[in-house]
């Protein structure tokens, strides 16, 4: 067991699945009276199957491995709990979320009485259950495990573990989705914090966490919250392979409406840039392209008028575009067009 062990851990997984599946092959472990290490080698060789993303094998493995175990009547200790917990984690992982959530409901049973609720036992298996209970679409039902399990892992390894994290933000997604957007602002605040914290600007989750909390902050038109994750956000938007100029375009006007009110003007400047960029053009004097560029003008008027020579170069300059593009004076459209 040690060596397959060690070997499964140095990596060479499927030279460690070979050796545990000769190991059940020898007439020594056939003993009735060997039935619990069996179990132990099952439970091995479960753990093995999964990390080579060998799931049914694995489920197999671990049901063995029950079986033993509840044949040999053995007391709820930790091997059977993790066993336990190895099963549920391969149920959910092949789509069966309702068995999954089953099973962790009666490990969470078994947990609380032992374990007490502030242990990582309890606030692993009370995650799990919040995780399977909103792939259900039952977010209410899941609320109050998320809530548990970021308690739990708050009081055990403190507010910056990755759990710890991760438990924060899907207590947010949760208030989100059930109406409570200051209360997940809050959630989301602290994910992002943390993982910024702990993880760096460019580390996916944090870029993650930053899209969930900029996003809700401008919603709520809190500018200064919003101002806190926007960059990561917006640099993320630039550069993701799976976002569009759609995204690009929703993302960078969010970015110039909050900076503009902020009066953050060379922040303002490049989301409103970056919006015109992403605009199908035309010579259209009545289309959303000549409204965009008369929004631009009307920024760097806006910035002029508070003593900026660049801003008034600028507003000089796509003025004059304005006109050679659409062939209208800009004052006429901006009368004629409510400016």
């Amino acid at each position: 067991m040690a060596l397959a062990q060690a070997t499964r851990e140095s990596g060479r997984r499927e030279e460690a699945l070979a050796i545990l599946l000769e190991m059940l092959d020898t007439e020594a472990l056939r003993l009735e009276s060997n039935r619990p290490t069996r179990a132990v080698v099952l439970e091995s060789l479960g753990v093995t199957y999964e990390s080579l993303d060998r799931l049914e094998p694995a489920l197999e493995a671990f049901e063995g491995a029950l079986a033993l175990q509840e044949v040999d009547d053995v007391n709820v200790d930790a091997s059977r709990i993790g066993t336990l917990r190895n099963r549920a984690h391969v149920l959910y992982r092949l789509g069966h979320v309702e068995e999954a959530l089953r099973q962790n409901l009666e490990l969470l049973a078994l947990l609380e009485p032992l374990s007490g609720p502030g242990s990582t036992d309890v606030a692993l298996t009370n995650f799990s259950i919040a995780r399977a209970l909103q792939d259900l679409d039952r977010d209410a039902d899941a609320l109050p495990y998320a809530r548990a399990a970021y308690e739990g892992w708050l009081a055990s390894v403190g507010p910056l573990h990755v759990r710890t994290l991760r438990a924060v933000v899907t207590v947010g997604d949760l208030l989100e989705d059930l109406g409570d957007p200051v209360g997940a602002l809050e959630h989301f605040t602290l994910g992002f914090e943390g993982r910024l914290r702990t993880l760096g600007a460019d580390d996916p989750e944090t870029v993650d966490a930053a899209f969930r909390h900029a996003r809700l902050a401008c919603a709520l038109g809190d500018d200064e919250q919003a101002a806190r994750s926007l960059p990561i956000a917006l640099g993320a938007v630039a550069v993701h392979p799976g976002l569009g100029a759609y995204d690009r375009l929703v993302w960078n006007a969010r970015g110039f409406q909050v900076y503009a009110r902020l009066d953050r003007d060379e922040d303002a400047e490049r989301c409103i840039l970056a919006c015109l960029r992403e605009r199908e053009v035309d010579d259209d004097p009545d289309g959303d392209f000549a409204t965009h560029v008369a929004d631009v003008v009307g920024f760097y008027e806006g910035w002029a008028s508070r003593g900026s020579e660049h801003a008034a170069q600028e507003a000089r300059s796509w003025r004059e575009e304005f006109e050679r593009r659409f062939g209208v004076a800009f004052d006429a459209w901006a009368d004629t067009h409510g400016r």
